[in-house]
């Protein structure tokens, strides 16, 4: 009675939650293709606690310290997705979001980027989510200035853009936070900065707000 009751309390969990199980689901619901699913990585909060125990700026790059984690394995195949998908060239800018903010969005823009420029591409890693932007601390390096400035037209590329210690990787800190980061990122200021980043760069990744909360 107990085996019984159990299963079919799971049964009916799966059936009255309505959240999709597979990939197929999700294509055939939004019509979007899916690239990669990517599992949350316990050695990467491992990674994290090490580095706040031994009072360290950021933790190491999970692709170089567990290269097997299968959060890698899934961004490598998230790698080789979006290097078809941008084989026609009309754009060098993709922008990644979530629905909320700790839904790991940032955890993937950070190491596809740390792949593709691993692969030999030239990347940018750009902060766009102006409240809560923390690419920097993962790296090691000041936030400001950044993108806010940058747009403001308070500063030029040069100052805004940082160089990390992951060869091609560059990174474009979210910078101070504005007093109305929406407006600030509808300015047409935003298309120039990024159009100018694609003619620098092989790659521009976006690390965008999340829908929902914004």
């Amino acid at each position: 009675l107990g085996l019984g009751a159990g299963a079919a309390t799971v049964l009916a969990r799966r059936t009255w939650r309505g959240a999709a199980r597979d990939a197929d689901e999700i294509e055939a619901a939004t019509g979007l293709p899916v690239y990669a699913g990517i599992p949350h990585s316990p050695r990467q909060e491992e990674l994290e606690r090490e580095a706040r125990r031994s009072s360290s700026a950021h933790a190491g790059p999970l692709a170089a310290l567990a290269p097997d984690d299968p959060a890698v394995e899934q961004l490598r195949g998230l790698r080789t997705m979006l290097h078809f998908a941008l084989a026609d060239g009309r754009t060098k800018v993709v922008a990644l979001s979530s629905p909320a903010p700790g839904a790991g969005k940032s955890f993937v823009c950070m190491y596809l980027a740390h792949l593709l420029a691993g692969a030999g591409w030239k990347v940018l890693l750009v902060d766009a989510d102006l409240r809560r932007g923390q690419l920097h601390r993962h790296f090691g390096l000041e936030g400001e200035p950044g993108l806010a400035e940058l747009i403001a037209g308070a500063v030029a590329p040069e100052e805004a853009i940082r160089t990390t210690a992951f060869g091609n990787l560059s990174l474009l800190p979210a910078g101070r936070v504005p007093d109305s980061p929406a407006e600030l990122l509808h300015s047409k200021n935003l298309k120039l900065v990024l159009e100018d980043a694609s003619r620098r760069y092989d790659l521009v990744i976006v690390d965008s707000p999340p829908v929902l909360a914004v």
